[in-house]
């Protein structure tokens, strides 16, 4: 953590922010580098839970990225088998229209793949 004097006037800003209610003001103008001194203490509550509620903050959203993250990271798992091939990001539906993304076994792509090379070979004669 950062070291930074504050005068009782700085501090008295960060009180002001705080009661105003701009967090993001009080951030700006040091609210997470203070750190409290005896001679502060009658003032330095309100600067102190409000630190604490902000780092609190911080902790539940880094918190909840990283739910987030295992989460895309399971379903992506469950979506593939292993050795799946991947067919594009949207494919064509007979009739029109777009299906979503879809994954094949390797055996079924590679008979797929052969299906489709002898139908464009038989349809250029």
């Amino acid at each position: 953590m950062l070291m930074v004097s504050f005068t009782p006037s700085r501090l008295q800003q960060l009180l002001d922010l705080l009661r105003a209610g701009n967090v993001d003001g009080a951030i700006e103008n040091g609210l997470m580098d203070y750190v409290a001194t005896p001679e502060d203490s009658r003032l330095d509550a309100p600067v102190l839970e409000a630190q604490r509620r902000l780092q609190a903050a911080w902790q539940a959203r880094d918190r909840y990225h990283a739910f987030r993250e295992r989460l895309e990271t399971r379903g992506k798992q469950r979506r593939l088998p292993p050795g799946a091939v991947t067919i594009g990001e949207r494919q064509p539906r007979m009739g029109g229209g777009f299906c979503a993304t879809t994954a094949l076994p390797p055996d079924i792509a590679e008979i797929l793949a052969r299906a489709k090379a002898k139908a464009s070979r038989s349809g250029s004669k």
